[in-house]
Parts: C-alpha cells; sequence; structure tokens
C-alpha cells in the first residue's frame, strides 16, 4: 500500500508519500525505483525484502518506522504516524488517498475497511481507498452530494452497510432506496448504477461508498 496524502494520485502533487510494508518491493524493484523515494516507509516489515529494506534505510530524506505492534493493521499504524507528522508541521491536507493492489484475500480487504472506520478518530482529513478499479470511502451521518460527472466515473456503486444498520434514501441512482434500512441481515445497495451527473446517499449510520473508476485512455 502506498499512503499519499493530497488529492492526487501522483507523486509529484503529493505533500506526504508514505509506503506500506511490501508495496515497497513493487516500487523498489521497478524501472523507476530508485528515483521515486517516500517520506515514509513503515510496517511491521514481513513483507518487505532485505534488499528493499537496506535501500531505503540508507536513502536520507526517507523516515524507516518498524511498526511491530500486531494489535493494528500496517495501514492504521502507518495512519497514526503520518498523521503525527503532519499536525507536527503544519501540513494542510485535502485528502488522505491509500492506494493498494488487491491481493485476493477477503480478510486484508476488511481490514483496510476497519481502518476507514478507525480513521476520524486518527485524522480529520478524509481517507480515500483506492483499488486497482474502485474508490471507496465512508459516508457519515446526514446528506452527502457526490459529483458523478469528473470523467473518471466507470458506473457502478455500491453503498453498503458494514457497521450498524443504516437508514439510507438515495438519488440520481438507477435503483434508488427511500427511506430503507440497509443492512446484511436485510437489504444492501450493490451493482448500483449512476444515472445523474450528481447524486445524493442521505443516512442516519455510517455506509461504504464504492465507485468504479476508470482512466482517461490516452491512445488516441
Amino acid at each position: 500500500m502506498v499512503i499519499l496524502y493530497e488529492s492526487s494520485l501522483t507523486h509529484g502533487s503529493a505533500s506526504v508519500v508514505a509506503f506500506v510494508d511490501g508495496f515497497a518491493n513493487l516500487v523498489h524493484q521497478g524501472s523507476y525505483g530508485k528515483d521515486y523515494l517516500p517520506n515514509f516507509v513503515t510496517g511491521d516489515f514481513d513483507s518487505i525484502t532485505p534488499e528493499t529494506l537496506a535501500f531505503y534505510q540508507s536513502q536520507e530524506s526517507v523516515s524507516v518506522i518498524h511498526t511491530p505492534d500486531e494489535n493494528e493493521t500496517d495501514f492504521t499504524k502507518c495512519l497514526r504516524i503520518v498523521n503525527t507528522f503532519i499536525e507536527e508541521k503544519q501540513v494542510q491536507l485535502e485528502s488522505i488517498i491509500a492506494a493498494h493492489i488487491s491481493g485476493g484475500r477477503l480478510d486484508h480487504e476488511l481490514s483496510l475497511i476497519h481502518t476507514l472506520f478507525l480513521a476520524p478518530r486518527i485524522t480529520t482529513v478524509p481517507v480515500y481507498l483506492v483499488s486497482d478499479f474502485c474508490v471507496s470511502l465512508l459516508l457519515y451521518k446526514g446528506e452527502t452530494i457526490v459529483n458523478a460527472n469528473t470523467g473518471y466515473e466507470g458506473g457502478h456503486v455500491g453503498i453498503i452497510p458494514i457497521g450498524k444498520p443504516s437508514t439510507v434514501t438515495t438519488s440520481g441512482l438507477q435503483w434508488n432506496v427511500y427511506d430503507e434500512v440497509l443492512s446484511f441481515e436485510t437489504t444492501v445497495s450493490t451493482c448500483n448504477r449512476i444515472r445523474e451527473p450528481m447524486f445524493t446517499v442521505t443516512c442516519d449510520e455510517p455506509v461504504l461508498l464504492t465507485m468504479e473508476y476508470k482512466l482517461p485512455d490516452n491512445t488516441t
């Protein structure tokens, strides 16, 4: 996982960049690895290779922090470390983007969502999970208006009551719900589709919003 503290997925416009454990291997072993340095490398280091770890430890600009505590995930621990840094440095951020590669393990995916629930206790900055084809975030009590006209939308959305049952009303989707209680014991809204440039979700308990995205076609 790479955590980008800003509103872009490019290192050049991210204020703070952190690699979490094994993600550092992917970057270091890539063709641009030695030129792409994060601010932090953190984790329990059960996945990072000795060669990769030694490389980042040799870089003066990179803070390598071992977090062996197994009571929290590497993602949660990294969030705490870098949030302390941005508070001390008084860095103003729009968002925290946690980009990860889906490894096919459901337990790992659920642990990332668990950190989304913990995030408001750690930072006041909105946290987004970005995987290969999906952006996920928590929507809190009240109405949320989502701009669905950026050109990156893939069409599909999900509104999932991961925690408590939530009474939800939506507009701008193909299958809207009206004051419907969503829960895993009753109904969830998955494989829904965007139908308007803006859509709204109103809930009385937090729900997970998932949105499919697509990258622009640069072949033309």
